[in-house]
């Protein structure tokens, strides 16, 4: 069985799936198992983490395994061409389904099966403390009354936290106003560190021990409810 870790259509969560039902036999598995990782950063803290827990109650090892690029379509496209026997399977995100729309990969979520939901993760948008931001409305209005520019960073064109950002730029009324810088490999904190951005959209984890430090500042986070990890920080 082909195996896919992610969000499913506009489900955001992450995900372990299954390719097209096969029998499996009771001596699986005979051999290692290996779990593509689609992206850097977080994602492959998980991933690692993940294989090794999967480890512990398997007679044969969860290989981890870096195939990123095409905001995910490298992976995919590796894993389904490979045998759905159970021996590949993908730490998936919702980028099963904009590398499909956006025509990177042929095929949708519905090539796999899922296996098992591990987490949801919600964006956040983070700043520099000198920004002197702290809200998203202080952030929109000043760069409103500045006539400027605002640097805003997140993944690829296409991936979840691009189409996350620019529904924040069109309901703050900054579509016009903001300047789209893409990254790739959980450069976020850097690249507002090194003050080559004003604002980025990506997952918290990235955030989280820079904004604890007072070097970075997260500003809100997307959901509907707050995360009990950022219980201070507004939706």
């Amino acid at each position: 069985m082909r195996h896919l870790h992610g969000f499913t259509a506009a489900a955001l969560a992450a995900a372990l799936a299954l390719g097209p039902a096969e029998r499996v036999r009771a001596e699986f598995p005979e051999k290692p198992i290996e779990m593509t990782i689609l992206f850097g950063s977080t994602a492959q803290t998980i991933g690692q983490l993940l294989a090794d827990l999967m480890f512990r109650h398997l007679p044969q090892p969860v290989v981890p395994v870096a195939r990123t690029g095409g905001g995910g379509a490298v992976g995919y496209q590796y894993v389904h061409s490979t045998p759905p026997d159970g021996y590949n399977i993908v730490w998936n995100s919702n980028s099963i389904s904009t590398s499909f729309h956006s025509g990177r990969i042929p095929f949708d979520y519905t090539a796999f099966a899922p296996i098992a939901k591990i987490s949801v993760e919600v964006p956040a948008i983070a700043v520099r403390p000198d920004s002197g931001w702290h809200s998203l409305a202080e952030m929109a209005a000043d760069i409103k009354a500045r006539g400027g520019k605002i640097r805003v960073g997140a993944s690829g064109k296409g991936s979840f936290t691009h189409l996350t950002t620019e529904a924040l730029l069109a309901a703050l009324g900054l579509s016009d106003m903001a300047l789209r810088v893409p990254f790739d490999q959980g450069r976020a904190p850097v690249e507002l560190l090194a003050g080559r951005l004003d604002a980025a959209v990506q997952w918290p984890g990235q955030f989280i021990s820079f904004h604890q430090a007072g070097t970075l500042r997260i500003l809100c986070v997307t959901s509907a409810k707050r995360l009990s990890n950022l219980p201070d920080i507004p939706t």
